[in-house]
């Protein structure tokens, strides 16, 4: 729902030795005008990803006596970004965060970051897509296609993981905020740090959880941005948004719904045959068993014939055209498989409608959606962490 905010802290003390623990200096914007000399906590925050821990981004401009502190609200909560909050953890991430800046010397109190204004916003949502519909990166490609924003530059880029695996990220961006569709299945296994993304890297690589999350973001990057495009959304308030303001289903469900509709208008383009979505579902399972590119091939030409010409005939062709072990081999697979792949003629054969419905259910992913991975990590002092 939400997942990166950058807080803007001004009340606040330091122990005497702060910069014991703000051991790491770097030249930063402030504004669009100055830079300044500002101390993060390099070696408290090494240590914590060592330990595939979580810790926020701190930046302390200690002359105005100004602390932002960039964090994923969700990755602190639980160890990873897969999973969303909602209101109901709100008075948690106060309390949370006053008691991690004290492990870095500053003294707090939940009250004081309830009460501090928001320099940044993340707006995002997780979907699950439908092996028919395709995998992510065959629906990103698509909408790359499609989708329209004006007075915005686009790009559509990949990530690559170590395992050839290949993430797709479509972007559209001005000077005020970005919005961002990608492969969220994929950006973990590139990106992943954390003990949770580990047991997820496992899940994902051993096929236990599935290859098919989309996120939709939308990212408000500065402060007078996003109290300008905020001001339209939230009635009787014009500066200083809080966390409260902002963390509300409703108003984050009507927001990501109004990106997506501006951005992706003409419905009927996204319109997939039934021919279509089975060869969608057949990619999707055969991608899952992880096979050689040769028997991948072989496989995804029999199985279509088999939708297309049925299994009998299919299977006369096949003892024909092969020799025997190889029509032994793949005798039962076919058919099994074939199986497998048809689709209700209920099912929806639009994209667009799918991820527009799914939009407006706005269902939040939580930590008992996922007990393949979860159950295998505990909560300690904020940070979840496998077991020994």
């Amino acid at each position: 729902m939400i997942d990166s905010v950058t807080i803007i802290l001004k009340d606040f003390d330091l122990i005497k030795d702060w910069q014991k623990e703000f051991d790491g200096a770097k030249m930063i914007v402030i504004t669009d005008r100055f830079t300044h000399r500002c101390f993060f906590p390099k070696s408290f925050a090494e240590r914590r990803k060592k330990d595939g821990k979580y810790f926020p981004q701190l930046v302390l401009n200690h002359k105005d006596h100004e602390l932002r502190i960039q964090i994923s609200l969700p990755k602190f909560l639980f160890g990873t970004n897969l999973l969303e909050i909602n209101e109901t953890h709100l008075n948690q991430i106060h309390e949370e965060l006053a008691n991690e800046l004290k492990q870095v010397g500053v003294n707090t109190t939940p009250k004081k970051i309830a009460n501090s204004p928001l320099g940044r916003i993340d707006f995002c949502k997780n979907f699950r897509i439908p092996p028919h519909l395709g995998t992510s990166k065959q629906i990103i490609w698509k909408m790359s296609e499609l989708g329209k924003k004006r007075s915005s530059d686009s790009r559509l880029s990949s990530f690559n993981q170590e395992n050839n695996k290949e993430g797709t990220l479509l972007k559209f961006w001005n000077t005020s905020q970005g919005y961002a569709i990608y492969d969220k299945t994929m950006e973990i296994l590139a990106n992943g740090s954390t003990n949770v993304e580990k047991a997820i890297q496992e899940n994902i690589l051993s096929n236990d959880y599935g290859h098919n999350m989309i996120r939709f973001e939308l990212s408000l990057q500065k402060k007078q941005a996003l109290e300008v495009f905020l001001r339209t959304k939230i009635k009787d308030k014009k500066k200083d948004f809080y966390l409260r303001d902002v963390l509300k289903k409703e108003l984050v469900k009507n927001i990501l719904l109004e990106a997506f509709n501006k951005t992706f208008k003409p419905e009927e383009l996204f319109i997939l045959s039934l021919a279509e979505m089975k060869e969608n579902k057949l990619e999707m399972y055969l991608l899952q068993k992880n096979l050689k590119l040769s028997e991948h091939m072989l496989l995804f030409y029999w199985i279509n014939k088999a939708i297309k010409n049925g299994l009998p005939a299919t299977l006369q062709e096949l003892r024909s055209r092969t020799s025997s072990s190889t029509f032994n081999r793949h005798k039962k697979e076919v058919k099994k498989i074939s199986e497998k792949i048809n689709i209700p003629l209920s099912t929806t054969h639009s994209i667009a409608s799918y991820l527009r419905e799914e939009h407006q259910k706005f269902e939040i992913l939580k930590p008992s959606d996922y007990p393949q991975f979860m159950n295998r990590c505990s909560i300690s002092n904020n940070a979840v962490v496998l077991p020994e």
